[in-house]
């Protein structure tokens, strides 16, 4: 059948199987290859991303781990039978700020699990920074699991350099 064909027509059908043939392969071949290629690359990338959250997660889930074995420790180190209100007025008239407490308030206890959390609501008023800084560090230092929950401090007007003081301090006690 070919060899029918004249030279000129040979040429025709020889060039159009070429092209057919280049279109085949750029088509069926090497498109298919770069999109996939293209597909690995995204999916690499996500998988990339993943990765890094994944890494982040670990390290805020072992951070958390060592806070959590610290308050292990600072909870197993509080006594039995440990009470908030005789716990700061012995700060406080340790540190000789006794007179700047106007009052102490007990919120509710809250109950979450194996846990009792206590907190008392102490208003101090005419404290200068270095007496409140002292405080705070008193409580925060303290061996029982004690953190403050809220600190509001205001300047008074009289005095700039004394403050009126609201803060809430909580205590961790395991219930059995």
């Amino acid at each position: 059948m070919i060899s029918r064909l004249s030279l000129r027509e040979k040429i025709f059908v020889f060039s159009g199987a070429a092209v057919l043939l280049i279109l085949i392969l750029w088509l069926g071949v090497f498109r298919p290859y770069q999109n996939g290629l293209a597909i690995a690359k995204i999916r690499i990338h996500s998988r990339q991303r993943q990765l890094k959250d994944v890494r982040q997660l670990q390290q805020e889930y072992f951070s958390l781990q060592r806070a959590m074995t610290t308050a292990e420790k600072k909870l197993s180190g509080t006594t039995r039978g440990f009470t908030l209100f005789p716990f700061i007025e012995a700060v406080t008239s340790r540190l000789g700020v006794r007179d700047k407490l106007v009052s102490m308030r007990p919120q509710p206890a809250q109950i979450q699990g194996d846990y009792r959390e206590e907190s008392v609501k102490i208003r101090l008023e005419r404290i200068n920074l270095s007496q409140l800084v002292r405080l705070l560090y008193g409580i925060e230092e303290s061996n029982a699991a004690l953190h403050l929950k809220k600190v509001r401090i205001k300047p008074r007007f009289d005095n700039r350099n004394q403050f009126d003081t609201d803060l809430i301090i909580s205590s961790l006690q395991r219930t059995s």
